[in-house]
Protein backbone atom coordinates (compact mmCIF):
# COMPACT_ATOMS: atom_id res chain seq x y z
CA UNK A 1 0.00 0.00 0.00
CA UNK A 2 1.66 3.49 -0.93
CA UNK A 3 -0.25 7.00 -0.90
CA UNK A 4 0.27 9.38 -3.63
CA UNK A 5 -0.92 13.15 -3.35
CA UNK A 6 -0.79 16.27 -5.39
CA UNK A 7 0.52 19.10 -4.04
CA UNK A 8 0.21 22.67 -5.37
CA UNK A 9 1.59 25.93 -3.68
CA UNK A 10 2.14 24.50 -0.65
CA UNK A 11 -1.60 23.06 -0.27
CA UNK A 12 -2.32 19.51 -1.06
CA UNK A 13 -5.09 19.33 -3.21
CA UNK A 14 -5.93 15.59 -4.05
CA UNK A 15 -4.82 12.36 -1.87
CA UNK A 16 -5.11 8.36 -2.48
CA UNK A 17 -4.25 5.16 -1.45
CA UNK A 18 -3.37 2.35 -4.14
CA UNK A 19 -3.33 -0.87 -3.31
CA UNK A 20 -1.73 -4.18 -5.03
CA UNK A 21 -2.77 -7.07 -5.71
CA UNK A 22 -1.88 -10.54 -3.25
CA UNK A 23 0.37 -11.57 -5.39
CA UNK A 24 2.15 -8.33 -6.27
CA UNK A 25 4.72 -5.87 -4.49
CA UNK A 26 3.64 -3.11 -6.62
CA UNK A 27 0.56 -1.11 -6.23
CA UNK A 28 0.96 0.12 -10.12
CA UNK A 29 -2.97 0.45 -11.40
CA UNK A 30 -1.82 -0.84 -15.00
CA UNK A 31 -0.97 -3.77 -12.67
CA UNK A 32 -4.14 -4.35 -11.22
CA UNK A 33 -4.11 -2.50 -8.30
CA UNK A 34 -6.70 -0.29 -6.96
CA UNK A 35 -7.02 3.21 -6.05
CA UNK A 36 -8.93 5.01 -3.24
CA UNK A 37 -9.58 8.27 -2.21
CA UNK A 38 -8.00 9.33 1.25
CA UNK A 39 -7.99 11.93 3.77
CA UNK A 40 -4.60 12.55 4.90
CA UNK A 41 -3.73 12.69 8.07
CA UNK A 42 -1.61 16.02 9.81
CA UNK A 43 1.26 14.25 9.77
CA UNK A 44 1.39 13.23 5.92
CA UNK A 45 -0.22 16.32 4.73
CA UNK A 46 3.02 17.61 6.53
CA UNK A 47 5.10 15.48 4.97
CA UNK A 48 4.07 15.64 1.29
CA UNK A 49 4.01 19.56 1.46
CA UNK A 50 7.73 19.40 3.24
CA UNK A 51 9.00 17.07 0.04
CA UNK A 52 7.69 19.88 -2.18
CA UNK A 53 9.01 22.52 -0.39
CA UNK A 54 12.52 20.49 -0.77
CA UNK A 55 12.86 19.63 -4.09
CA UNK A 56 11.48 23.61 -5.11
CA UNK A 57 8.37 22.44 -6.71
CA UNK A 58 5.58 24.41 -7.11
CA UNK A 59 3.52 21.45 -8.13
CA UNK A 60 4.56 18.11 -7.11
CA UNK A 61 3.15 14.71 -7.16
CA UNK A 62 4.99 13.17 -3.94
CA UNK A 63 4.50 9.33 -3.50
CA UNK A 64 4.87 7.86 0.57
CA UNK A 65 4.75 4.65 2.68
CA UNK A 66 3.84 4.52 6.08
CA UNK A 67 6.57 3.34 8.74
CA UNK A 68 6.92 3.12 11.91
CA UNK A 69 8.46 5.99 11.84
CA UNK A 70 5.87 7.82 10.20
CA UNK A 71 5.31 8.24 6.68
CA UNK A 72 7.85 8.17 4.06
CA UNK A 73 8.21 10.01 0.88
CA UNK A 74 10.53 8.02 -2.18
Amino acid sequence: MDIGCLVIDSKVVASIKRQGPEEEFRSNLHRGGTAEKIQLTPQERTTAIRAAKAMGLPIAGVDMVSSHRGPQNY
